[in-house]
């Protein structure tokens, strides 16, 4: 869960669904967005790091126009996205993507109680030592942003 009024403004990759490695595209090597499909969603992704900026797929790069949930985003609102990419990690720079479902609250106040505890599971796991889901596909990444605590 990533909350703007606490300064959290973008979402790093996960590889091998362990947040606790370093990123494999540190030293380059790397390209995100290959396609284009993200940012025609208005989805904004590095396309070097794969680090998604948040703040401006939630308000858009000029604010006039709106960013990935419209003009107005409405709690709830979910986009389902797919990023492209090639790592120079094992794969031979092969093409490969990923769905990434990103989710928009006003704040987590709002946010239901079985979403809320399906985080919060999650988090358990990765504070453990564990990868991020021990029970079930951690696919597509869900990413849930909100203005406000």
């Amino acid at each position: 869960m990533y909350v703007f009024a606490n300064g959290v403004t973008t979402a790093a990759p996960y590889f091998e669904a362990n947040p606790y490695l370093p990123s494999v595209c540190a030293n380059g090597g790397c390209t995100f967005d290959v396609t284009g499909s993200a940012a025609a969603q208005k989805v904004i992704v590095d396309k070097n790091t794969g680090v998604i900026d948040l703040e401006k797929t939630l308000n858009g790069k000029l604010l006039t126009l709106g960013g990935a949930f419209g003009l107005i985003p409405v709690n709830g609102q979910t986009i389902t996205t797919t990023i492209a990419y090639r790592i120079n990690y094992g794969s031979n720079n092969a093409l490969q993507q990923i769905q990434v479902q990103l989710m928009y609250y006003d704040s987590k106040a709002l946010i239901n109680g079985g979403l809320l505890g399906g985080v919060v599971n999650a988090l358990d796991n990765v504070l453990s030592g564990n990868v991020i889901s021990t029970s079930a596909n951690p696919r597509p990444p869900l990413v849930i942003m909100t203005r406000r605590n």
